[in-house]
Protein backbone atom coordinates (compact mmCIF):
# COMPACT_ATOMS: atom_id res chain seq x y z
CA UNK A 1 0.00 0.00 0.00
CA UNK A 2 1.61 3.31 -0.85
CA UNK A 3 1.39 6.63 1.27
CA UNK A 4 1.85 10.92 -0.13
CA UNK A 5 4.74 11.82 1.17
CA UNK A 6 3.26 14.65 3.30
CA UNK A 7 6.87 16.33 5.21
CA UNK A 8 8.57 19.01 3.59
CA UNK A 9 11.76 17.74 5.32
CA UNK A 10 11.58 14.80 3.10
CA UNK A 11 10.83 16.56 -0.11
CA UNK A 12 13.52 19.12 0.48
CA UNK A 13 15.93 16.41 1.23
CA UNK A 14 14.85 14.27 -2.49
CA UNK A 15 15.20 18.19 -4.40
CA UNK A 16 18.47 18.25 -2.89
CA UNK A 17 19.42 14.54 -4.06
CA UNK A 18 17.48 15.72 -8.47
CA UNK A 19 14.80 13.09 -7.82
CA UNK A 20 11.91 15.81 -7.36
CA UNK A 21 11.41 19.27 -8.30
CA UNK A 22 9.09 21.45 -6.37
CA UNK A 23 6.78 23.17 -7.03
CA UNK A 24 6.96 26.80 -5.79
CA UNK A 25 3.49 25.93 -3.49
CA UNK A 26 5.26 22.29 -1.81
CA UNK A 27 4.40 22.61 1.93
CA UNK A 28 2.73 25.92 1.89
CA UNK A 29 -1.12 26.33 2.60
CA UNK A 30 -3.19 26.82 -0.74
CA UNK A 31 -6.95 27.82 -1.61
CA UNK A 32 -8.76 25.02 -2.86
CA UNK A 33 -12.27 24.04 -3.39
CA UNK A 34 -12.67 23.09 -0.25
CA UNK A 35 -10.93 25.47 1.49
CA UNK A 36 -6.81 26.33 2.40
CA UNK A 37 -5.20 23.08 2.41
CA UNK A 38 -1.30 22.05 2.52
CA UNK A 39 0.00 22.21 -1.05
CA UNK A 40 1.84 18.46 -1.21
CA UNK A 41 2.39 18.22 -5.09
CA UNK A 42 5.45 18.90 -6.76
CA UNK A 43 6.22 20.28 -10.51
CA UNK A 44 8.23 17.04 -11.83
CA UNK A 45 10.45 13.99 -10.55
CA UNK A 46 11.42 10.62 -11.22
CA UNK A 47 8.67 8.18 -12.07
CA UNK A 48 10.01 5.60 -9.61
CA UNK A 49 13.08 5.85 -7.65
CA UNK A 50 14.89 4.79 -4.32
CA UNK A 51 15.68 7.16 -1.38
CA UNK A 52 17.16 6.35 2.18
CA UNK A 53 16.48 2.60 1.39
CA UNK A 54 12.34 3.05 0.82
CA UNK A 55 10.77 3.05 -2.74
CA UNK A 56 9.03 5.95 -4.15
CA UNK A 57 7.02 6.98 -6.79
CA UNK A 58 6.16 10.23 -8.59
CA UNK A 59 2.16 9.96 -9.40
CA UNK A 60 -1.24 12.24 -10.62
CA UNK A 61 -3.93 11.75 -8.56
CA UNK A 62 -7.57 13.22 -10.13
CA UNK A 63 -8.18 17.03 -9.58
CA UNK A 64 -4.89 18.40 -9.87
CA UNK A 65 -2.40 19.16 -12.38
CA UNK A 66 0.91 18.50 -10.72
CA UNK A 67 2.03 15.04 -9.90
CA UNK A 68 2.55 13.42 -5.90
CA UNK A 69 5.03 11.61 -4.38
CA UNK A 70 3.79 8.18 -2.67
CA UNK A 71 5.78 5.88 -0.85
CA UNK A 72 5.73 2.10 -1.19
CA UNK A 73 5.27 1.06 -5.19
CA UNK A 74 1.82 0.25 -5.51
Amino acid sequence: MSKMVRHIGTLKAMAKKGLVELHEHTGQKVNWYYGEVTAWYIQDGKRSFEFDGKKYESKYVDGCFYPFVFEGVA
